[in-house]
């Protein structure tokens, strides 16, 4: 199932990070270390100590996280660990999407954007007890380092509750703010 095409820092790297106002209700975030800027909607937490260790030890990917809005997922089977992320490979070149995820779905791919950014593109998902695990990681081709954002969508079986007890998430809503938050980002010069 494909997400919609939903498919560590240190103190010091914290200086380097900002956010600010932008229209609409969202916010800019701006991390020179890393060398990108995005858009996040208003109410949504920013974790600027992101790990992704779901490729096991010592293959820990870091990056900052962009958790949704605390409340959206209440009442529905969406759970609030879901994520769009910003994550760093430092040392992978050529850049692509596959040294990001290992439980691929499919065959990567290319997209484009209106920004001048190919990405490589790859879903991944899984599911156990219940659970439901599907992600999309879209590396930036030719960043340096790696640069990729990765959209984690946690939800649960909602065939598992009593009728009318949990509602099923809109899917078609994450999908689109998720899209306005890749459309937003920005590699910035180094």
């Amino acid at each position: 199932m494909r997400l919609g095409e939903l498919f560590f820092l240190s103190g010091a790297a914290l200086v380097l990070a900002s956010g600010a106002q932008a229209s609409g209700g969202w916010h800019t975030y701006r991390d020179a270390r890393m060398g990108f800027s995005i858009s996040y909607p208003d109410g949504w937490q920013v974790d600027r100590r992101h790990i992704y260790s779901a490729l096991g030890p010592g293959k820990e990917i870091h990056g900052v996280a962009f958790h949704i809005k605390p409340g959206i997922a209440a009442g529905t089977n969406l759970s609030d660990d879901s994520y769009l992320a910003v994550e760093v490979l430092p040392n992978v070149q050529p850049c692509a999407a596959e040294p990001f995820l290992d439980d691929a779905i499919d065959k990567p791919r290319i997209k484009s954007n209106n920004n001048g950014i190919q990405w490589s593109v790859l879903d991944g998902a899984d599911q156990g007890a219940g659970n439901i695990y599907e992600e999309t990681v879209q590396a930036a081709i030719g960043s340096q380092p790696c640069i990729a954002t990765r959209a984690f969508v946690h939800s649960t079986n909602i065939g598992n509750y009593d009728p009318g007890t949990v509602k099923a998430f809109s899917r078609g809503k994450l999908n689109a703010t998720i899209d306005k938050m890749r459309h937003s980002f920005r590699l910035l010069p180094r």
